[in-house]
């Protein structure tokens, strides 16, 4: 009786090591989620204002190219 009580016991503490590693990773995925989201939260408005950027580039050239092609004729 013994001998199986013993047996049942490692079962139990492996299983309970199995879970803790679990809940580690489990919680590291949280964390990286996390950093991941406020990632995310400042790159919106950043990328936002890089293709306004991009955009008054754009109309600048287009300006550039036209004023070359008067001074070119």
């Amino acid at each position: 009786m013994e001998a199986e009580w013993s047996r049942v016991q490692r079962q139990v503490e492996s299983y309970d090591s199995q879970i803790k590693k679990a809940n580690i990773s489990i919680d590291l995925a949280k964390e990286q989620a996390g950093e991941l989201q406020q990632q995310m939260a400042t790159a919106g408005p950043n990328s936002e204002a890089m293709a306004n950027a991009v955009n008054r580039m754009e109309k600048g050239m287009d300006r550039f190219s036209n004023r070359l092609r008067e001074v070119v004729r």
